[in-house]
């Protein structure tokens, strides 16, 4: 019921039903407001709590790790000694060992100790404590008291290019190698006093090692593909091409391992 001109709220009754709504609605707006408040009064706790409770550390995320200056070098140095020792032990794998080189070497090495075991103990029984040098084939061959010294074994007297007395089984190169007795350039007739051998491989395309050794030297090589033996031993080996068979090694191993830079000291 609207007031009538003149009449004010104030006047109103309070039993009026203008009045009961409109003092309803003021009931109403009251309770929100008091709704509101406690609302605010609960985000207001909440916000304290927060501010109040300690906070749990920053974490960087997984992109953000990968993406930091730090760890990206971390990443980077890691990777490369990963990829470093793959390729170390893959060098590791790579054979520069050549069976019949080696081999004849062995002979040679063999052949020193049979001289040095014939001069020890005068085997040809002549008195004076001296090498044996007409061939190879004599350290197995020779017979003394009937007996044959056998100092080396039957397939490297075989392997004697030049015996001088028949060998059991007869010639045979040993691992595509063959050994001959050496002279000295400034010899006339053979000293007694000093030897030297030689091996060097059958004919081939391609280059091979020849190996010799004499009383006083360490076994030496030279690459050849000449097929043949040097006439004597070399005044100055070295000035000739001729290297040690650690050298040789290292040669060996740079010329066919790829991977020998990552080793690149062994090749040094």
């Amino acid at each position: 019921m609207d007031p009538t001109p003149g009449e004010t709220p104030s006047t109103l009754r309070a039993g009026s039903p203008t009045a009961s709504a409109r003092g309803g609605g003021g009931s109403l707006q009251q309770e929100d407001a008091i709704a509101r408040g406690g609302g605010g009064t609960a985000r207001k706790t909440t916000e304290a709590g927060r501010h109040s409770a300690p906070q749990a550390p920053h974490r960087l995320r997984w992109t953000e790790m990968k993406t930091t200056p730090t760890v990206r070098w971390k990443w980077i140095v890691g990777a490369s000694l990963l990829a470093y020792a793959g390729l170390f032990v893959a060098s590791c794998f790579e054979s520069t060992d050549c069976a019949n080189c080696w081999q004849a070497a062995v002979m040679l090495r063999e052949l020193t100790l049979a001289e040095e075991e014939f001069r020890r103990t005068d085997a040809d029984k002549n008195g004076t404590p001296d090498y044996w040098r007409r061939d190879a084939a004599g350290l197995y061959t020779l017979a003394v008291n009937g007996k044959p010294l056998k100092f080396i074994n039957l397939s490297t007297a075989q392997a004697d290019h030049r015996p001088v007395s028949p060998v059991p089984g007869g010639q045979a190169c040993h691992d595509a190698y063959w050994i001959e007795s050496l002279g000295f350039r400034d010899e006339k007739s053979p000293d007694p006093y000093r030897f030297a051998y030689c091996a060097w491989p059958v004919p081939q395309p391609w280059k091979e090692w020849t190996f010799i050794v004499n009383q006083q030297s360490p076994t030496l090589r030279r690459e050849d593909r000449a097929g043949r033996p040097p006439e004597v031993y070399p005044l100055d080996p070295p000035a000739e091409g001729w290297v040690t068979i650690e050298r040789v090694r290292k040669i060996r191993w740079r010329e066919r391992n790829p991977l020998w830079w990552v080793r690149f000291w062994e090749a040094l």
